[in-house]
């Protein structure tokens, strides 16, 4: 079939959502404007997709608080997302598409993490992709940046970037950390076929590292 397996959470999740759209097209361009409105909030897509030649697309999806908690991966139990991710690709074939995507999301939260500002910004070409995002909020940051390719049969990821004063606990939902505030830098490495099939190596350089205990902080 052509449609995507959905998850169990992501099809209860589909039929608990009202969707309304306008379509408008020809042989060569279908214009949409698609809203969906649930209990995980509001999102509106305006889409021109363009299919005279290849499949081009150019796409703004704004988001008013909502919630992909568990819907991309279990580490991501809540979320709180609003703001604006603008898509613009000249193909939908990795080896030949060039384009670029803009998220910029302000006020939200992922897990028990509060930001005041998340932004990517990624171009593409060829199947080499240039990401690049920061996280902030009041006290603390996350950056990072790099180069992912998927054109070659062996695929690639390189990433660096920092972190200042950061609460992994509350970001990743993971119970295996320590209520912790960390400043770090990183370095991650992928190599392999695919996902299941790929080696690499994260380096990860913690210069300051504030763990709290039983009222008590430990440095």
């Amino acid at each position: 079939s052509w449609l995507p397996s959905l998850s169990r959470i992501q099809q209860i999740t589909l039929s608990e959502t009202d969707i309304e759209g306008k379509i408008l097209g020809n042989s060569s361009k279908i214009n949409s404007t698609i809203q969906l409105d649930g209990e995980r909030g509001l999102s509106t897509i305006i889409s021109s997709i363009d299919h005279s030649d290849s499949i081009s697309i150019n796409a703004t999806i704004t988001l008013e608080e909502f919630d992909v908690g568990n819907l991309i991966h279990s580490s991501i139990a809540t979320t709180n997302l609003n703001g604006l991710i603008e898509i613009k690709t000249n193909s939908v074939e990795i080896d030949s598409a060039e384009g670029q995507l803009n998220l910029e999301l302000s006020n939200g939260s992922i897990n028990a993490f509060d930001f005041d500002s998340l932004s990517l910004i990624t171009d593409w070409q060829k199947g080499k992709f240039n990401p690049s995002f920061l996280l902030t909020s009041e006290t603390a940051y996350l950056t990072g940046g790099g180069s992912v390719e998927l054109a070659d049969r062996n695929k690639s990821v390189l990433v660096t970037g920092e972190a200042h004063n950061l609460d992994l606990k509350s970001l990743t939902n993971s119970t295996l950390l320590s209520n912790s505030l960390i400043d770090l830098t990183y370095e991650l490495s992928l190599n392999g076929a695919d996902i299941n099939n790929s080696f690499g190596l994260l380096t990860v350089d913690l210069p300051n590292t504030v763990i709290e205990e039983i009222g008590r902080a430990h440095v």
